[in-house]
Parts: structure tokens; C-alpha cells; sequence
């Protein structure tokens, strides 16, 4: 395997590393060698397998591959859910501004290695026109709640001016998340999600839910 130009056409490439990388960790392009990704970095794909020291030959899964990767989880990550970018090379439902993919496989906690299907952030650069004629653009995605009321999504827009939510189920809420309300200050693209549900079986009223495994699907108009 060499770090020399090269054409490829097959969904791996070889590379030198700057030093230790561990198998199936998102990996970045560092003066052309590779190196962990970090949260905000766009990965070129992901390690298949373990380098321990500096220019060891390392083949790398190329993101514009077809099929499925394996990747390792900062934490738990429920099926079917969106991942994004984490710190360290892994993955995480915490959305981030680098969105990954879907979890075909869960996460029972950080370090799990799953299996992922990597993808483009949905609807992204749409727009919508208001009756005024008004032309805004068009964000969306999916998150899971992380218990903290609010749940904060950077959606990518320099100002929100409206948003939405609901959640994905097919199940009566019970005594789990039953509503959801939105909060944005129009000014940071940040979309601060509230989850509500019963104070118990019996009393309505409403109190901040908890929940960690709520999928909440988003979308939010701005500019």
C-alpha cells in the first residue's frame, strides 16, 4: 500500500498513518498522510484495520464506496438511527455538523463497533416560499432526545424563522414523551427541541421528560 497518486477503483485505497489509528475508526487526510477524524472533520472514509505507529501502511474503506461500513460508536445509538460525526473517529445520534449516515446495527455503548449506511443529510438545500413570496431555505433530519429538555439541533441555518417536530413511533405514547414543543432564537440555527409527557397514569399533567431513546424527526425554515 502506498500514499502516492494513484487511481482506484475499488472501494478501498492504501495509505501511510500518522501514527495509531484503530480498525474501523473514521479517518481525515493530514499532509498526506491519515489521521483520526474529529468531530467537525468530513472524513475520506474509515480505517479497516488497526495502524500502531507512524508510516504503517493502513487500507482505508473510501466514503464514496458502495455498500455498508463498520464504525465505532461514542455511545448508544439505537437502529435505523441517524449518526453524525463524533470526537475521536466515532460516531454519535448527537447530531453534529457532519452528518454520517444510518445505523443498520445498535450501539450499546461507546465503542461499540456497528454497521453503518452513509448517506446525505436529508432534503438539504431545499427551499419553500411563503405566501408572501418570501423564499426561505429548508432543513431537516432526525435526532434522538438526550434526556437533557432541551435537545439542541444545529440545523445548519444561519436563522430559523419556523420549525417543526414529531416523533417517530408506532406506539401510543403512554406515560413516555407524548408532546414536543420547539424553541429557536432566530439568530444561531440552533433548534432547542422539548420533550413532555404525563406525571404518571392517570394525572395529565405535564411534566419535562427524560427520555434517551426518543427518534424525533425535524424541520426547520430559515435563512
Amino acid at each position: 500500500m502506498v500514499a502516492s497518486a494513484q487511481q482506484v477503483d475499488s472501494k478501498e485505497r492504501g495509505f501511510l498513518a500518522v501514527g495509531a489509528i484503530g480498525a474501523n475508526l473514521r479517518v481525515k487526510l493530514s499532509a498526506g498522510l491519515v489521521d483520526v477524524a474529529g468531530i467537525t472533520d468530513r472524513e475520506i472514509g474509515v480505517a479497516k484495520q488497526a495502524a500502531y505507529k507512524a508510516n504503517d501502511p493502513i487500507a482505508v474503506t473510501l466514503r464514496n464506496s458502495q455498500g455498508t461500513m463498520m464504525m465505532v460508536a461514542a455511545g448508544s445509538i439505537t437502529l435505523n438511527a441517524a449518526v453524525y460525526a463524533a470526537a475521536s473517529g466515532k460516531i454519535s445520534s448527537t447530531v453534529s455538523n457532519v452528518f454520517i449516515g444510518y445505523a443498520l446495527s445498535a450501539a450499546t455503548g461507546n465503542n461499540s463497533i456497528i454497521e453503518v449506511l452513509p448517506g446525505n443529510r436529508p432534503i438539504s438545500g431545499a427551499t419553500i416560499t411563503d405566501a408572501a413570496g418570501t423564499i426561505y431555505k429548508l432543513a431537516a433530519g432526525v435526532v434522538t432526545l438526550d434526556g437533557s429538555n432541551p435537545t439542541t439541533v444545529p440545523t445548519g441555518l444561519a436563522t430559523i424563522v419556523g420549525a417543526t417536530v414529531t416523533r417517530k413511533s408506532t406506539a401510543a405514547p403512554g406515560v413516555s414523551t407524548a408532546l414536543l414543543s420547539v424553541n429557536f432564537t432566530g439568530s444561531d440555527g440552533n433548534l432547542d427541541i422539548y420533550a413532555w409527557k404525563p406525571t404518571a397514569s392517570g394525572d395529565c399533567t405535564g411534566i419535562a421528560s427524560t427520555d434517551l431513546t426518543g427518534i424525533i424527526c425535524w424541520s426547520a425554515f430559515g435563512t
